[in-house]
Protein backbone atom coordinates (compact mmCIF):
# COMPACT_ATOMS: atom_id res chain seq x y z
CA UNK A 1 0.00 0.00 0.00
CA UNK A 2 1.26 3.61 -1.06
CA UNK A 3 2.19 5.98 1.31
CA UNK A 4 0.16 9.39 0.97
CA UNK A 5 3.19 11.86 2.52
CA UNK A 6 3.78 14.49 0.18
CA UNK A 7 1.02 13.57 -2.36
CA UNK A 8 -1.09 16.81 -3.35
CA UNK A 9 0.98 19.14 -1.08
CA UNK A 10 2.78 22.25 -1.48
CA UNK A 11 4.78 23.63 0.79
CA UNK A 12 3.40 26.32 3.20
CA UNK A 13 5.52 29.42 2.87
CA UNK A 14 3.47 30.78 6.11
CA UNK A 15 4.21 29.93 9.75
CA UNK A 16 1.55 29.02 11.92
CA UNK A 17 0.66 29.23 15.48
CA UNK A 18 -1.52 26.48 16.66
CA UNK A 19 -2.93 26.73 20.26
CA UNK A 20 -5.45 24.25 21.29
CA UNK A 21 -7.74 23.58 24.29
CA UNK A 22 -7.03 20.27 23.76
CA UNK A 23 -4.13 18.18 25.40
CA UNK A 24 -4.13 15.23 23.31
CA UNK A 25 -6.64 14.60 20.15
CA UNK A 26 -6.32 17.93 18.39
CA UNK A 27 -2.03 18.08 18.44
CA UNK A 28 -2.30 14.34 17.79
CA UNK A 29 -4.28 15.41 14.80
CA UNK A 30 -2.01 18.23 13.59
CA UNK A 31 1.10 16.55 14.00
CA UNK A 32 -0.19 13.74 11.38
CA UNK A 33 -0.90 16.43 9.13
CA UNK A 34 2.75 17.83 9.69
CA UNK A 35 4.27 14.16 8.72
CA UNK A 36 2.17 14.47 6.04
CA UNK A 37 3.96 17.38 4.79
CA UNK A 38 7.10 15.68 5.14
CA UNK A 39 8.01 16.05 8.63
CA UNK A 40 8.69 20.24 7.74
CA UNK A 41 7.96 21.19 11.58
CA UNK A 42 9.23 24.84 10.95
CA UNK A 43 5.35 25.48 8.88
CA UNK A 44 3.47 24.90 12.25
CA UNK A 45 4.43 25.28 16.45
CA UNK A 46 1.57 23.59 18.09
CA UNK A 47 0.74 24.02 22.30
CA UNK A 48 -1.45 23.11 24.45
CA UNK A 49 -3.66 25.78 26.10
CA UNK A 50 -3.41 23.81 29.74
CA UNK A 51 -5.93 22.04 31.98
CA UNK A 52 -7.87 25.54 31.73
CA UNK A 53 -9.55 25.45 28.33
CA UNK A 54 -12.69 27.33 28.75
CA UNK A 55 -12.25 30.70 25.88
CA UNK A 56 -10.65 33.41 27.61
CA UNK A 57 -7.96 30.72 28.82
CA UNK A 58 -6.89 29.85 25.72
CA UNK A 59 -7.02 33.61 24.61
CA UNK A 60 -4.46 34.41 27.80
CA UNK A 61 -2.68 31.27 26.29
CA UNK A 62 -1.85 32.62 22.86
CA UNK A 63 -0.29 35.84 24.68
CA UNK A 64 2.96 33.58 25.86
CA UNK A 65 6.33 34.59 25.22
CA UNK A 66 7.03 31.62 22.84
CA UNK A 67 4.02 32.37 20.50
CA UNK A 68 5.53 34.87 19.35
CA UNK A 69 6.53 35.68 15.44
CA UNK A 70 4.04 33.47 13.86
CA UNK A 71 2.75 34.91 10.57
CA UNK A 72 -0.80 33.57 11.53
CA UNK A 73 -2.21 32.83 15.21
CA UNK A 74 -5.23 30.30 15.25
CA UNK A 75 -7.26 28.88 18.46
CA UNK A 76 -8.84 25.90 18.34
CA UNK A 77 -11.32 25.32 20.51
CA UNK A 78 -14.81 23.52 21.08
CA UNK A 79 -18.08 24.91 21.92
CA UNK A 80 -18.83 22.38 24.23
CA UNK A 81 -21.03 23.79 27.22
CA UNK A 82 -19.80 27.23 27.05
CA UNK A 83 -22.26 30.04 26.77
CA UNK A 84 -21.92 31.80 23.36
CA UNK A 85 -21.34 35.15 25.10
CA UNK A 86 -17.87 33.54 25.96
CA UNK A 87 -17.16 33.24 22.55
CA UNK A 88 -17.51 37.59 22.56
CA UNK A 89 -13.68 38.36 23.62
CA UNK A 90 -12.90 35.66 21.11
CA UNK A 91 -14.48 37.10 18.17
CA UNK A 92 -13.43 40.33 18.94
CA UNK A 93 -9.95 39.34 18.93
CA UNK A 94 -9.98 37.96 15.46
CA UNK A 95 -11.65 40.87 14.43
CA UNK A 96 -8.80 43.25 15.50
CA UNK A 97 -6.33 41.32 12.69
CA UNK A 98 -8.54 39.78 10.44
CA UNK A 99 -5.37 38.15 8.52
CA UNK A 100 -3.71 37.05 11.47
CA UNK A 101 -5.99 35.66 13.77
CA UNK A 102 -8.08 33.02 13.15
CA UNK A 103 -10.41 30.77 14.78
CA UNK A 104 -11.05 27.12 14.25
CA UNK A 105 -14.24 26.02 16.22
CA UNK A 106 -16.14 22.87 16.49
CA UNK A 107 -19.23 22.87 18.03
CA UNK A 108 -20.45 20.22 19.73
CA UNK A 109 -16.22 19.04 19.93
CA UNK A 110 -13.80 18.05 18.08
CA UNK A 111 -14.79 14.80 17.46
CA UNK A 112 -17.24 16.24 14.77
CA UNK A 113 -14.52 17.33 12.95
CA UNK A 114 -13.30 14.10 13.35
CA UNK A 115 -16.37 12.42 12.13
CA UNK A 116 -16.62 14.51 8.71
CA UNK A 117 -13.18 12.22 7.78
CA UNK A 118 -15.46 9.11 7.38
CA UNK A 119 -18.91 10.14 6.55
CA UNK A 120 -19.72 10.67 2.23
CA UNK A 121 -21.97 13.57 2.93
CA UNK A 122 -23.00 16.09 5.52
CA UNK A 123 -24.57 14.59 8.65
CA UNK A 124 -28.23 15.00 9.61
CA UNK A 125 -29.61 16.45 12.89
CA UNK A 126 -28.22 17.44 15.68
CA UNK A 127 -25.27 15.72 17.02
CA UNK A 128 -23.93 15.99 21.01
CA UNK A 129 -20.54 15.51 21.81
CA UNK A 130 -21.79 12.02 23.06
CA UNK A 131 -23.44 11.24 20.28
CA UNK A 132 -20.01 12.35 17.51
CA UNK A 133 -17.99 9.86 20.28
CA UNK A 134 -20.74 6.99 19.50
CA UNK A 135 -20.22 7.79 15.48
CA UNK A 136 -16.67 7.93 15.65
CA UNK A 137 -16.40 4.63 17.33
CA UNK A 138 -18.06 3.21 14.63
CA UNK A 139 -15.13 4.23 12.04
CA UNK A 140 -12.68 3.69 15.19
CA UNK A 141 -13.17 1.76 17.42
CA UNK A 142 -10.18 1.83 19.47
CA UNK A 143 -11.20 5.54 19.64
CA UNK A 144 -10.40 7.29 22.72
CA UNK A 145 -9.30 10.41 23.08
CA UNK A 146 -6.15 10.64 20.82
CA UNK A 147 -5.61 9.85 16.81
CA UNK A 148 -3.42 7.95 14.88
CA UNK A 149 -1.59 8.34 11.51
CA UNK A 150 -3.66 5.39 10.09
CA UNK A 151 -6.89 7.03 10.78
CA UNK A 152 -6.25 10.22 8.83
CA UNK A 153 -4.71 9.53 5.44
CA UNK A 154 -4.75 12.55 2.52
CA UNK A 155 -8.11 11.02 0.85
CA UNK A 156 -10.03 11.19 4.29
CA UNK A 157 -8.52 14.52 5.01
CA UNK A 158 -9.82 16.25 1.78
CA UNK A 159 -12.90 14.70 2.28
CA UNK A 160 -14.15 16.15 5.61
CA UNK A 161 -12.56 19.43 3.87
CA UNK A 162 -15.86 19.16 1.24
CA UNK A 163 -18.24 18.02 4.16
CA UNK A 164 -17.32 20.54 6.37
CA UNK A 165 -17.59 23.01 3.61
CA UNK A 166 -21.13 21.54 2.55
CA UNK A 167 -22.24 22.54 6.31
CA UNK A 168 -23.51 25.85 5.40
CA UNK A 169 -23.90 28.67 7.71
CA UNK A 170 -24.45 31.73 5.70
CA UNK A 171 -21.22 33.23 6.04
CA UNK A 172 -22.23 34.06 9.26
CA UNK A 173 -19.26 32.60 11.48
CA UNK A 174 -21.61 32.67 14.76
CA UNK A 175 -23.93 30.42 13.82
CA UNK A 176 -20.68 27.78 14.53
CA UNK A 177 -22.18 28.56 18.09
CA UNK A 178 -25.90 27.43 17.84
CA UNK A 179 -25.47 23.93 15.55
CA UNK A 180 -22.99 21.31 14.14
CA UNK A 181 -20.25 22.11 12.58
CA UNK A 182 -16.35 23.04 12.16
CA UNK A 183 -14.28 25.62 10.86
CA UNK A 184 -11.13 23.43 11.54
CA UNK A 185 -11.38 22.94 7.95
CA UNK A 186 -10.35 26.44 7.55
CA UNK A 187 -6.82 25.67 9.21
CA UNK A 188 -6.31 22.12 7.64
CA UNK A 189 -6.64 23.64 4.13
CA UNK A 190 -4.25 26.36 4.72
CA UNK A 191 -1.64 24.08 6.23
CA UNK A 192 -2.12 20.95 3.49
CA UNK A 193 -2.94 23.53 0.44
CA UNK A 194 -5.10 20.90 -1.32
CA UNK A 195 -5.12 20.87 -5.07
Amino acid sequence: MGSDRGQGFKKSKKTYLIVTEGEKTEPEYFEIIKTLMNNDSSFAKIFKCGKKTDPRSILKAKGRPQYKGADEVWLVLDVDNNPKKAFDELFKWRDEKPGKNHLAISNPCFEFHLLLHFLEKKPKGLLTGKKCLKELKKYIPDYDKGTKKRDFTLPKIKQAIQIAKEIEHNNEDRLILERNGSTVYELVEKLIKTD
